[in-house]
């Protein structure tokens, strides 16, 4: 599970970082773009998984209770499994074509887009022009990305997936973090807190999937990103709260 966040987590960190660093020096195309955030991911992962070795022997979980029986731990594994793919990726994967795709927010079409396709189109971030232009463009640079590869939006939704990986991964190692329960329980959890609102009716306090469904709309990265800080922050009283600068600097860096 540790691999498959780190995975998730490189990946995005090469991508956003890849357009942040090309966007800024204007020279933001398809092969620069691509290798860039290639190495950047390799990097990442390598760093990550180095340091969080070492951090996980100098400050070890508590043991945990006793497993379920492994019958268990597959039928809750394959629950969480199923909620995700058919809440969450089926949908994110077929944008636009997908339920999801048939509104937008005020906020993609005002300025989420325009600066992505901007980025993609001049591949420079520097045209002021565009409402917000001089906000951060993090998850901007996870669609223009999209744009380099495709020349059109169907790549936004597996962009946007790859977010909801991310909260779904980070959400699940801070429950392990902080908590003796099962792995399996725990990612069941994660999987249902990912998709209550989309299986409720309409109404349900529960607004997390519906901003993981919501594709131009940095808001879910945002709080993704700030799972992954607390995450490796040395946050909390028991002897496994020792920081990890490069998972710390991988989630400050992905909204930016």
């Amino acid at each position: 599970m540790y691999i498959i966040y780190t995975l998730v987590s490189s990946l995005l960190y090469g991508v956003i970082a890849s357009g942040q660093l090309l966007g800024f020096l204007g020279v933001y195309r398809l092969a620069t773009a691509v290798l860039l955030a290639f190495l950047l991911a390799v990097l990442a992962a390598s760093l990550f998984l180095r340091e969080f070795r070492k951090i996980k022997v100098e400050h070890p979980l508590p043991s945990a209770p006793d497993e379920f029986p492994g019958w268990l731990q597959g039928v809750l594994f394959a629950c969480g499994g199923i909620l995700l793919i058919f809440l969450v990726a089926l949908p994110m994967l077929r944008f636009p074509c997908s339920p999801i795709g048939r509104e937008l927010t005020w906020d993609a079409g005002a300025y989420h887009f325009p600066k992505a396709v901007e980025l993609y189109r001049s591949a420079s971030a520097w045209d002021l022009s565009i409402p917000y232009g001089d906000y951060p463009f993090g998850y901007e640079s996870l669609l223009a990305f999209g744009l380099l590869l495709t020349s059109n939006e169907s790549l936004f939704g597996a962009l946007h997936l790859l977010a909801g990986l991310y909260f779904c991964w980070a959400f699940w190692a801070l429950l392990k973090r902080y908590t003796n329960l099962p792995s399996a329980f725990l990612f069941l959890l994660s999987c249902l807190v990912l998709t209550a609102g989309t299986a409720a009716s309409a109404g349900n306090p529960v607004l997390i999937s519906g901003y993981a469904l919501t594709i131009g709309k940095n808001d879910f990265i945002l709080g993704a990103a700030l799972l992954g800080v607390l995450l490796h922050s040395p946050v909390g009283a028991r002897p496994d709260s020792g920081s990890h600068a490069p998972g710390l600097a991988q989630g400050s860096f992905q909204p930016l």
